[in-house]
């Protein structure tokens, strides 16, 4: 079973990029020993991103190192950031990790970054959020805590997306509405057997190989759904599908997102 990318930079000056509500990417893996290490909570995911000015951007440094950062953002949107500075000699690893029930969460890694890195975290509901960030190597900095805060600001971009941690681990989907809809008609379609196999939507009713439900939805409100998927291998396909589409009030918000399948054993 199963369940929210860097440019180099010689020398972070400028802030980044922010727009009140701006567009949402999607947010992949919690190895460490890949390039990028996403959150072990459901709904957070790493993209890429450009940096420009912006008003809402803060610096921190620490030494010969800095992080550009989005202090305040509209929920629904990215916090992004961009690590560098003239420490940045060789290559260094950098961690960003969030304060999560009193424990630090990795959110974010690169690893060899000869220059600097760039990246973005979303999923995020309104609130204030803990962070602390981290560079590797001699004269490295450890433990650079700063603070973000997420506001309702009213408007924001649709977004549907999924979280994928591989094969036996479970999803998470996550929707973010740009309006406030009553009686709004939720329906997960997943592969014929599937269905009957998912965990994690009680309150869903089932009808053939989709889960449904009628929910009012709050504009820019963050819902995620963590879902437990179980293969109907039929021994005549490596790989079966498990979820195919999303929709709201019968229009899918799928988009470009790719069918989820497992690899049959």
């Amino acid at each position: 079973m199963k369940i929210f990318t860097t440019k180099m930079l010689a020398l972070v000056t400028s802030a980044l990029l922010l727009g009140a509500c701006s567009q949402l990417a999607t947010y992949e893996n919690e190895d460490l020993l890949t390039d990028l290490a996403k959150s072990e909570q459901a709904g957070f995911k790493l993209n890429a991103f450009g940096s420009a000015s912006n008003e809402n951007a803060r610096l921190s440094t620490s030494g010969n190192f800095n992080l550009n950062y989005t202090e305040t953002v509209c929920v629904g949107d990215n916090i992004t950031f961009s690590f560098g500075g003239t420490g940045f000699t060789g290559t260094r690893t950098v961690q960003l990790q969030q304060l999560v029930d009193g424990e630090w969460i990795q959110v974010f890694q690169q690893a060899q970054a000869p220059k600097g890195v760039s990246g973005s975290l979303s999923g995020y509901a309104v609130g204030t959020y803990t962070f602390r960030w981290k560079v590797s190597g001699q004269g490295g900095q450890q433990n650079v805590e700063f603070t973000v805060e997420v506001e309702n600001c009213g408007t924001c971009q649709e977004r549907f997306s999924y979280v994928d941690k591989g094969d036996l681990e479970p999803y998470t989907f996550t929707y973010i509405p740009s309006e406030s809809m009553l009686a709004a008609e939720l329906v997960f379609t997943f592969a014929q057997g599937s269905a009957a196999s998912a965990t994690g939507l009680e309150g869903w009713s089932t009808n053939g190989a989709t889960r449904q439900i009628t929910m009012n939805l709050v504009a820019c409100q963050v819902y995620t759904w963590t879902v437990d998927l179980t293969p109907n291998c039929s021994g005549n396909s490596p790989n079966s599908n498990v979820w195919t589409d999303f929709k709201v009030n019968e229009v899918s918000k799928k988009g470009d997102l790719a069918t989820i399948t497992e690899a049959c054993r």
